[in-house]
């Protein structure tokens, strides 16, 4: 085992497990019956409470908090999987609750990856090859499978359930216990079993700053694309406007699993 020299101090419950190669960087904190295997690397400042496992090849950076019996960096759950040497990437500040389980990835050299200032609540299942990026709130029970890609600032219900290969775009709300075989559009707030979209996710927009022409602009794309009309108008508008450009930009990328349907009564503030 590696710890870095800093004036930060790094503790180690006595009757934590760890391998003599990982490395610590400054400021970690081990607590009580932790396991850390080897080819791990833990950013500065991070804690790891209670019975918290952080397993081979994973890597994780600055200020994480891992809850008691999480478990980072389990073998993949996919029968696909033959042993090879794959990894699991987070970045940093983000939060992994009690009890939940992210794998790393299948394939030679392949990677799962969460970004930073994720909140990861109790029970989350997120398994091999996902990609998450920045400022996702999972709550309670979500089931994420295999090839998920989830943008940024997505906000989940509670017990929501993820088909492999699916996409949720930035910005998008997913209502609990709903269920996503589909990708969900970005700036959409979508509900259901299978999900559908409703309309754009006013309050998350809100909260982002997100107004204005821009915002405007967001709900013409997205009521030209529930109606099956042409995006092509928006591509001027998409040079002014970030948020437009990214809409139009998932839409046009090649979708394994097709975009979710639009509810069959879409709200008239869409």
């Amino acid at each position: 085992m590696t710890v870095l020299s800093s004036n930060l101090q790094t503790k180690i419950h006595p009757t934590a497990m760890v391998a003599k190669d990982a490395i610590l960087e400054p400021g970690v904190q081990v607590g009580a019956f932790c396991l850390i295997e080897s080819d791990v690397r833990i950013g500065a400042g991070t804690t790891l409470s209670v019975g918290a496992q952080v397993l081979q090849y994973t890597t994780l950076g600055r200020h994480n908090s891992i809850g008691s019996y999480a478990i980072i960096g389990g073998l993949p759950m996919d029968l696909k999987f033959k042993g090879e040497i794959s990894y699991l990437e987070l970045g940093d500040h983000n939060t992994i609750r009690e009890f939940s389980t992210i794998h790393r990835a299948t394939g030679e050299g392949e990677f799962t990856r969460l970004g930073s200032h994720n909140f990861i609540m109790a029970y989350v299942h997120i398994t091999h090859n996902c990609i998450l990026g920045d400022h996702n709130i999972i709550p309670n029970a979500a089931q994420i499978a295999g090839h998920v890609v989830i943008e940024d600032y997505v906000t989940f219900g509670a017990m929501v359930g993820v088909h492999q290969f699916c996409r949720i775009g930035s910005y998008a709300m997913v209502g609990m216990n709903s269920k996503i075989t589909r990708d969900v559009l970005p700036y959409s707030l979508a509900d259901g079993h299978p999900v559908e979209h409703f309309m754009l996710n006013k309050v998350g927009l809100d909260r982002r700053g997100i107004n204005g022409q821009e915002r405007k602009t967001l709900g013409e794309v997205f009521r030209a694309r529930r109606a099956g009309a042409s995006l092509e108008v928006f591509h001027d508008a998409a040079k002014e406007f970030k948020h437009v450009a990214h809409f139009l930009e998932f839409v046009s990328l090649p979708s394994i699993r097709g975009l979710s349907d639009f509810a069959s009564k879409p709200s008239k503030s869409a």
